[in-house]
């Protein structure tokens, strides 16, 4: 008898066994990681050993250069789980899929499905689809990646992308955007405002912006189609230097620090005109 969800592992490690250059590697960072690490925390990560150890313990070994928790690795390795358990899911399918690739195959397969890739748009859809799937028939109830939850309530998934829930609490410090690793998140600043932007179209709901939010004005928020690929989450004027006019900081992030500080005088000042008023004072 054919094992359709050993087949169905076979067909997508081999797809991402080879990727095209534009969508997974180049200059800079990858718009897409194929990594577990990577997509959860960081390259070479605790991830990558722990998967490695996994392999170890079936008598398993990788052939080529690609690290153990590359995603046709991965692949490959439920491949193995689901022809020795036949029809039915052994406990260690169940326990891979709920410990390492639930946490991120279905987040990264809604991303590539909303990428506008001819070949890994459906291969994307298909990843995210079949990972949700065998997830419940495991019973897995949630499926984690960060703070980000796919509830399996119904055939239909709602992915999650950041959100300023609490507007006045947003300081527009850049820290989420700093963590993005697909950045999707950007400051845009023009002479009179700074505003932060999301790039939906490229968010793959990981939530690392959501878990550096120590003001927790971002959150992850259930995304329904907009109209816009760029949109503002956040938007504040910009506060011009008391001695030149030239615009400083927006006013959120200096509303924030004369919160902290107090507002003394040499605030209003940008950092030419700030040298010369210590001068005089």
């Amino acid at each position: 008898m054919t094992n359709l969800r050993a087949d169905l592992y076979h067909t997508l490690a081999e797809a991402f066994a080879d990727p095209p250059q534009s969508l997974f590697v180049g200059t800079g960072r990858p718009r897409f990681w194929l990594y577990e690490s990577a997509y959860l925390n960081r390259m070479f990560g605790p991830e990558t050993f722990a998967v490695a150890k996994l392999y170890r313990a079936a008598g398993l070994e990788i052939i080529g250069a690609e690290l153990p928790d590359h995603i046709s690795n991965e692949l490959a390795y439920l491949e193995h789980l689901a022809r020795l358990g036949g029809d039915e899911i052994l406990p260690e399918e169940k326990k891979f899929i709920e410990d390492h690739a639930g946490r991120w195959m279905p987040h990264l397969g809604r991303a590539l499905a909303l990428s506008g890739d001819e070949v890994y748009a459906p291969m994307g859809q298909l990843l995210a689809d079949s990972m949700e799937e065998i997830a419940r028939q495991c019973g897995i109830q949630n499926v984690e990646c960060g703070r980000t939850y796919i509830v399996y309530q119904s055939s239909f998934h709602i992915p999650k992308l950041p959100n300023i829930s609490r507007e006045a609490q947003c300081n527009l410090c850049g820290f989420c955007v700093q963590v993005c690793s697909t950045h999707a998140l950007l400051i845009r600043e023009t002479h009179n405002e700074t505003a932060l932007i999301l790039k939906e179209a490229v968010c793959i709901g990981c939530g690392k912006c959501e878990r550096i939010c120590e003001a927790e004005a971002l959150t992850m928020q259930p995304a329904f189609n907009s109209s816009s690929d760029m949109i503002t989450l956040r938007q504040s004027s910009r506060v011009e230097c008391r001695g030149c006019g030239e615009p400083m900081v927006s006013q959120a992030e200096f509303d924030f620090v004369a919160g902290q500080i107090g507002h003394p005088t040499w605030l209003d000042y940008c950092l030419e005109c700030r040298a010369l008023v210590m001068e005089r004072s």
